[in-house]
């Protein structure tokens, strides 16, 4: 996941296109998949402990209801 974001943060939103199965396509800013998770932090800083397995179930979830694909 790290590996992930850290490349991606660097695409530029002209670069990122994503072509559906209809025909349509998907481009750098529409481009979004976000849920809002609790999760503990300290002073700040989320704890790994609780952020990792939240985000890994939720990303499951996205598999699971074929919201992405692998």
């Amino acid at each position: 996941m790290d590996n992930l974001a850290i490349a991606a943060r660097h695409f530029d939103e002209d670069d990122v296109r994503l072509t559906l199965v209809d025909g349509g396509t998907v481009k750098g800013a529409e481009l979004k998949l976000s849920k809002l998770l609790r999760v503990e932090a300290y002073d700040g800083i989320p704890n790994p402990d609780d952020l990792f397995p939240n985000m890994a179930e939720w990303l499951r979830g996205q598999l699971e209801s074929k919201m992405i694909e692998p």
